[in-house]
């Protein structure tokens, strides 16, 4: 890819009170690609700029992108990392998201977009946990699939709605006010 960011808006309508009035908010998202491979100790943890293509570690307004382009497989959290969402497209293997062996828990807050997992992409989240400031979606495409390990599962403020054909898999303990949705696919729990 030639460019380090790539745009995509999100648009909804909305209503105006009771006149009737329409209106149109819109939502711009960064989508900011991993590339693995930084120098040092850090190589693979996610707040490290060199990780990312055009050095811009991803924020709470941006899509963190993981793809068929790095051969690091293994994105780590350091100190605790907040994104609107994951994309995953990649046929290469698994990608490994955890906290990098720290045994302080470090956190990975989705916020709203959630995770898409496509291309017979798999993740397996092994981050402390994962907490949701939004209710949201997990899209996992046939032959997909994304395994929770030991990882808490914190929806605050809003339900998990997993939807595709491929499969969600929660080993560790969730909470939150909305639970759990399964709209598509198959969904699998140890607990």
């Amino acid at each position: 890819m030639g460019t380090s960011k790539r745009s995509k808006l999100f648009t909804t309508a909305a209503m105006a009170g009771a006149l009737g009035i329409y209106g149109v908010a819109t939502l711009h998202a960064d989508i900011i690609v991993w590339q693995g491979g930084g120098i040092g100790s850090n190589s693979n943890f996610m707040e490290n700029p060199a990780n990312w293509v055009g050095n811009a570690v991803p924020g709470s307004n941006d899509i963190a992108s993981f793809g068929p382009s790095s051969t690091f497989l293994d994105p780590a959290a350091d100190t605790g990392v907040s994104f609107l969402g994951i994309t995953i497209d990649n046929s290469l293997g698994t990608y490994t998201i955890d906290h990098s062996g720290n045994t302080t828990p470090h956190s990975i807050t989705l916020n709203g977009s959630g995770i898409s997992v496509s291309g017979g992409g798999n993740m397996t989240w092994a981050a402390s946990s994962t907490v949701f400031s939004t209710a949201q979606d997990w899209f996992i495409d046939a032959g997909s699939s994304v395994t929770t390990l030991n990882t808490a599962i914190l929806g605050l403020n809003g339900k998990l709605t997993k939807s595709g054909a491929g499969t969600l898999t929660i080993n560790a303990t969730s909470t939150g006010s909305g639970g759990i949705e399964v709209a598509q696919g198959t969904f699998e729990t140890s607990r």
